[in-house]
């Protein structure tokens, strides 16, 4: 064999990879490892997505741990607009809180949760949506989840602040302290007092986003969220930087915020908006009331001239069967 062949021959085999050194460069994936590099499976490929998903995720759990306790629901959303492309969502209810041993797995560890092995529907149910928005917000932001949680038998709500250990599923936790807070929520009637609760729980998360309007927005999910659970009480607030652009899904764009800040309460400016639906359709309506005269769907035109054309062949078929009785 020639000497040149031979030496390409060992430079191959010193580069290939043989059984044994491919066995030792395998190990076990960790589930939060996997999510963090396919995130777009949990719903946070974009931000307008992320924005929607954490929301989502965050509502269901309240929605959640207040129909198992038998509480009426009682949830607040603020999203607040902190930077061109970062937003904290806030997410508060007042449902039978957390056990402080349970805060941080059910926060910042996947795959954790109560419901899986049960045989029922309900809304979260693998146990990742809101441990994967924190690992999302932790990822685009670098910042930690925040709870504020408080059971009816706690004298203190437990503040606490953990991230994902990504290699390990497990929570880090930097911070966790007793502090005196219960949920409050804004009175039902203008000039009202504020509705105070003895428990219930408050997740803060930081993300990249963006706010949108339109279908697939936050306003239309908590419209609809609202529409399903007619029991729930739900408050909505948005606020928005000063000359923010904001999208909707025809692509135009408006500017958001004022000199200070613009604080929109979607859910008001929701159910105005249905009512101007409303009116709109009943314009014709609203007509005919001013003029004595209510019209109905069965007074059009084309209605009528059916009518007149049946009256007619009514009229010959008679004349015809006539005929031939006198034959």
């Amino acid at each position: 064999m020639p000497k040149k062949i031979q030496e390409r021959e060992l430079k191959d085999t010193g580069s290939r990879e043989t059984a044994e050194s491919m066995a030792r460069k395998q190990r076990e994936i960790s589930v939060s490892e996997f999510f963090l590099k396919n995130r777009h499976l949990l719903g946070f490929d974009s931000p307008r997505k992320a924005l929607l998903t954490t929301v989502k995720e965050a509502v269901d759990n309240a929605l959640d741990a207040c129909e198992e306790a038998g509480i009426v629901p009682n949830i607040s959303v603020d999203v607040v607009q902190i930077g061109e492309t970062r937003f904290r969502i806030s997410v508060t209810d007042n449902g039978p809180g957390i056990v402080r041993d349970q805060v941080p797995k059910i926060f910042a560890k996947l795959l954790y949760g109560s419901k899986f092995h049960r045989l029922r529907m309900s809304r979260g149910q693998q146990g990742i949506g809101i441990s994967a928005a924190g690992m999302y917000g932790q990822l685009t932001t670098g910042s930690a989840t925040k709870i504020l949680s408080r059971t009816a038998s706690g004298k203190n709500a437990h503040y606490i602040e953990v991230q994902i250990d990504t290699r390990q599923n497990k929570p880090a936790i930097l911070k966790d302290e007793l502090v005196d807070w219960k949920p409050e929520f804004p009175p039902i009637e203008e000039g009202g007092e504020p509705l105070i609760f003895k428990h219930g729980t408050c997740v803060s998360i930081e993300m990249e986003a963006a706010y949108i309007r339109g279908r697939l927005s936050v306003d239309e999910f908590l419209k609809q969220c609202a529409v399903v659970n007619p029991h729930l009480q739900l408050y909505y607030r948005i606020t928005l930087l000063k000359g923010a652009p904001v999208e909707d899904e025809s692509g135009k764009r408006g500017n958001g915020g004022t000199e200070k800040e613009e604080k929109v309460e979607p859910s008001k400016k929701s159910s105005k908006k249905i009512q101007d639906d409303k009116d709109e359709d009943g314009d014709e309506e609203a007509d005919g009331k001013k003029n004595g005269t209510k019209k109905s769907i069965w007074d059009d035109d084309e209605f009528d001239e059916e009518d007149d054309d049946s009256e007619e062949d009514e009229s010959e078929d008679e004349e015809d069967d006539k005929e031939d009785k006198k034959k």
